[in-house]
């Protein structure tokens, strides 16, 4: 391969989750080789697993419901829940949020910092 000044890709789509060191190097045509440049990065594709603690699947008679959630995972940095797909708000597990009178529908996400 011979070119200056160019911009070269190579895409792996293959990696299996975990830990990877990516090595770089070039020479020129007298063989002359500059210092080697790595880049370190890992590969995460399971999403935080969570378990909703409260509210439960009922009827509650107080328009105040607490919200306690947690995960498994030791890496959340971020909670956001919508209620009746409304924006989402971001918070911290074991909050007390304000629901309106009648059915409605929490969801919860996290977002694992790996």
């Amino acid at each position: 391969m011979t070119s200056l000044n160019s911009t070269y890709f190579y895409n792996i789509t293959s990696l299996a989750d975990g830990s990877y060191v990516a090595k770089f190097w070039c020479n020129d045509t007298s063989n002359n080789i500059n210092n080697l440049e790595q880049v370190d990065f890992s590969i995460d594709t399971t999403p935080p697993s969570l378990t909703i603690y409260s509210p439960e699947n009922t009827t509650y008679s107080s328009n105040n419901i607490n919200l306690n959630v947690g995960s498994s995972s030791t890496d959340i940095d971020t909670w956001w829940y919508n209620l009746n797909s409304g924006a989402n708000t971001t918070f911290t597990p074991n909050i007390t949020i304000t629901a309106s009178p009648g059915n409605n529908i929490i969801t919860i996400y996290a977002n694992d910092s790996s």
